[in-house]
């Protein structure tokens, strides 16, 4: 296992700020642990088939791990990951979602069925593998984009003083205020930005949400990070911003959602 981690960090570590350039790109949301609903998207959208001979990428928004229903799910569900970006480096990507942060990778490891630390405990006992997992998922992009539409785990990050930057994001240090904001904020479908109900970053309303695509000439935004009916939704019915979730097993959401662009 240390070495295929070596592997996809000698990877990721040169993808700061990822352009996507395929021409068709599938898009899948938080998987939690569930090695069950990453093999049917495989299956439906015969995607590794499809990259041996299409212009095709395939690009996962975060959250990977906990929640989990066993230790043996979580273990492979990462290790077909890895082995999928190592394959095919320029079609297969991995973003940052907030439970790939430390703040949830110890804190808050006692809430999940089985987070991703007590199975990698179980299954290999051995710090060095958790150890490295921590690197691995520090090393992880928390935005991309392709060609006018944005892509990234929370949602678009706030300030009172003004309208953030494609080029703040890609220059986000670890852990500061706009690389947090990526992972933890959510959208306000029904009012302005406010602060969190989760206690880190925003909720953040239409207009400020418009205010970011505008100044960043951006038309479109696909984001993760909640669970929602049938595993996909227009958040505010125009076509600009949705979201996309794909764990069934443990969330019960009716279906595994993706999206294809």
């Amino acid at each position: 296992m240390i070495e295929l981690l070596r592997d996809f960090g000698n990877i990721i570590e040169k993808e700061r700020a990822i352009e996507i350039e395929n021409d068709k790109l599938v898009i899948v949301g938080d998987l939690h642990g569930s090695f069950n609903d990453l093999k049917c998207i495989l299956e439906k959208t015969s995607i590794e088939k499809r990259i041996k001979g299409e212009d095709v990428g395939l690009i996962f928004l975060g959250d990977y791990v906990d929640r989990a229903l066993s230790a043996d799910e979580q273990v492979k569900l990462l290790r077909k990951l890895f082995e999928m970006k190592i394959k095919h480096p320029e079609n297969v990507f991995l973003l940052k979602g907030n439970h790939e942060d430390i703040t949830c990778s110890f804190y808050w490891e006692q809430e999940y069925p089985i987070g991703w630390k007590t199975a990698f405990t179980r299954i290999f006992n051995d710090e060095k593998i958790v150890k490295k997992m921590l690197e691995i998922f520090d090393m992880l992009p928390i935005a991309a984009t392709k060609e006018k539409t944005i892509l990234l785990h929370g949602f678009v990050p706030y300030s009172k003083e003004r309208v953030i930057t494609i080029e703040e994001i890609e220059k986000a240090e670890l852990r500061d205020d706009i690389y947090e904001q990526i992972l933890w904020n959510d959208p306000n479908r029904f009012g302005k930005t406010r602060r969190s109900m989760r206690g880190i970053g925003y909720e953040v309303g239409k207009e400020d949400f418009e205010k970011f695509m505008e100044k960043n000439k951006l038309e479109k935004l696909v984001r993760a990070h909640e669970p929602v009916e049938n595993g996909t939704e227009d958040i505010w019915k125009d076509g600009k911003a949705f979201t996309v979730f794909s764990n069934n097993e443990y969330y019960n959401i009716g279906r595994i959602g993706f999206l294809e662009i």
